[in-house]
């Protein structure tokens, strides 16, 4: 390996954490205007979900998504039980 790939992977791994930060940043402002009162359709929220798992590696997502599941009993609790399941499904599924 030359010392520019080198430069070049600090690069990108670099940009990969800024973008991360900036996903972080766009994922709380949705999850904050849900807890003061807006309400995304089932598919927006299946779409954040989506999103948000895409990140479990990492911590604070993953308290995200717990904040965003304890929303989701508390203002659209139909949805919960969905949502539980299809979770469920799809970790039984990866277990196979």
């Amino acid at each position: 390996m030359t010392q520019k790939q080198i430069i070049e992977l600090k690069e990108i791994y670099q940009n990969l954490i800024g973008l991360r930060d900036e996903a972080y940043q766009l994922y709380c402002e949705v999850i904050d205007a849900f807890a003061h009162g807006g309400r995304p359709t089932k598919e927006q929220l299946d779409e954040i979900i989506d999103g948000l798992l895409e990140y479990c590696d990492e911590e604070r997502f993953i308290l995200l998504y717990k904040r965003l599941c304890r929303l989701i009993y508390k203002f659209a609790p139909e949805y919960f039980g969905e949502h539980a399941s299809w979770l469920c499904f799809s970790l039984d599924e990866e277990d196979e």
